[in-house]
This record gives structure tokens, sequence and C-alpha cells, in this order.
């Protein structure tokens, strides 16, 4: 019986060497918004697929795009931003989007009378440089002839109870978050959401440097599909997901109902249910493929549908 015993963990123990080992550079402290991955490492879809999957902590100071193009990361998790700095000549390689659209707002106290982009001049703003950068906020911000620099920047505290306790004015929060937790705290919000705007972006879009991908695209696509088998299971499991989350990947304290509502939230990000309802009112060619030139002289790949009477 001992020598099936040594058998079993030497063979274990072989398996586990034979893993390649990667890492996914987290664009956020530990919550459901990564669900779809822990789910994936949990339940043994990345082992499957020959892979040892480390995930890296999100610090206030975390820039995800260097850590992957400095080869301190594997994998990334970023935002539409992405593009911008493809097109500016960033060595990287996007292969997929988890979210369908962005939920990041800027977010205050409903009571804080401040109703307008206009009335965030001169207040604190409470956001990571991570969440500053993303385009859609710079588009939303942009479309309003708002100065960001006109804006007193606070680090992230990652805290709503700075909003609660006026530390800050406002804060960079996800619709998914932020509002429902000042709800279990009696209060409502105020949200300026970029999609309001005309700004309707991707995000937690997965992404890694042009070397890696060229060099190894099997272990690009073995990460992508499980974590896609991931991200379904979850979904497909929705409170058995939230049970792992709360017990393993909860830094932030929150709720079983707290993740509950996160999880149901990104569902729909994640469909992207309203879209397609509106697209399905439309008669639209099919996707046709092209290479975009950009001014610096970067190619970038591209697809566009149109209309069907489109000339």
């Amino acid at each position: 019986m001992k020598k099936i015993f040594i058998v079993i963990l030497l063979f274990k123990y072989l398996y586990a060497t034979d893993l390649q080992k990667v890492s996914l550079q987290l664009m956020w402290l530990d919550q459901f918004q990564f669900a779809g991955f822990y789910i994936a490492k949990e339940k043994g879809f990345y082992e499957k697929a020959g892979l040892d999957v480390e995930f890296k902590k999100f610090q206030n100071d975390t820039n995800v795009l260097e850590e992957v193009t400095q080869n301190r990361a594997t994998f990334g998790l970023g935002s539409s931003s992405l593009i911008v700095h493809k097109s500016n000549g960033e060595d990287i390689s996007i292969f997929g989007a988890i979210f369908q659209t962005s939920p990041l707002v800027i977010l205050a106290l409903k009571n804080s009378n401040i109703n307008s982009i206009k009335d965030l001049k001169d207040k604190n703003l409470m956001i990571a440089d991570e969440q500053l950068n993303f385009a859609n906020l710079q588009a939303m911000f942009s479309s309003q002839n708002f100065d960001i620099k006109s804006v007193k920047l606070i680090p992230h505290s990652f805290n709503i109870d700075d909003l609660i306790n006026k530390n800050t004015d406002l804060m960079g929060s996800y619709t998914t978050n932020e509002p429902f937790l000042l709800k279990e705290k009696g209060y409502e919000s105020k949200i300026f959401y970029p999609k309001d705007y005309g700004f309707d972006f991707y995000e937690n879009i997965m992404f890694t440097n042009s070397e890696f991908a060229e060099k190894n695209p099997k272990i690009v696509y073995d990460f992508y599909k499980a974590s896609i088998d991931g991200w379904k299971w979850a979904f497909e499991n929705i409170e058995k997901s939230v049970d792992i989350v709360f017990e393993k990947y909860n830094p932030l304290n929150k709720s079983k109902e707290a993740l509950l509502f996160e999880a149901n939230e990104i569902k729909k990000i994640i469909s992207n249910e309203e879209a397609e309802k509106k697209l399905a009112k439309y008669t639209t060619s099919h996707k046709e493929f092209f290479t975009l030139k950009t001014e610096k002289g970067h190619d970038l790949n591209a697809w566009i549908i149109k209309p069907a009477d489109f000339d």
C-alpha cells in the first residue's frame, strides 16, 4: 500500500513539473471580475491544458502594460486603451475580450450636488493610475471639453467608506460593484458613465507581448481556451463560483450578496444582450477584414460591418 502511495505521489510530481508556468497580471483587486480565470485554475482547466497559472495581484501603482511588455507577466488584462498603445507601437498581441462593454464609471454620492462633468472641477477624485488612462474615461472627459488636470487626484484606497466619509468627492468605480456596496450601507449613487456619453468599449481584454505570441501560439491558445471554459463554468454555476471567490479571492471582504450582484451584472456585460437586440433590428453586411496603417506607420488588423444599403 505504501509503495502504491509513493508511486502516486511521484506521478503527480512528475506531471506537475511538465506544466508550463505562466502568469496573468490582474487589472484590479481580486473579485468576481476575474472569476472565470479563478475557476479555470480551481477546476483544473488550466492544468488539463498543461498550464500552471500564477495570478499576479494588482497594486495601486501597477502598470499592467509594462508588466507584460517587460516580461514580468506572461499575460495581462486591460482596457480598450490597449488599441491606442498598439497604434503607438507597443509590441503587444490582443487575443480576446471578456467584457463586451466596460463597467468603469465615475461615482459620487447622490446628495453631493455634483450633477455634470463640469461639476467635477476642483473636486477630489480617488482613482488608480491604470483606470485614469482608460480610453472610454478619457473620451468622456474630452467630449465634454473637460480638463482632467482640474481635478485633484487621490490614490485609490479600494474602500467605499472614503466616499461616504467625504475623504473624496468622487471615485473610479465599476457599475458591477460600488453602487451596490453603497446601497448596502444606505446611500444612493450619482454615476457618470462613459457609455451614456456614447463611448462603449471592451474591457477585461487578454493580451501578451508579440514576441511571446509568435514563439508560443499554442500556449496562448490553450490559455485562452481554458479561460473561456472557466467563464462558462462560472456562469453555469454562479452560486458555487460566488462561494469560491468569497472564500479564496475576496480581499475586500465583500458579502456573498455583493458578489452575487456582481456576478449577475457581469453576466450581462459579457453576453451584451442589449447590443445584440439592437443589432437584430438592422440588416448588416458580413464582417470585412482589413489592415489599417496608423499615422505613425504601425499596422492594425481590423474589421467593419456596414448597413446592407451602405454605398
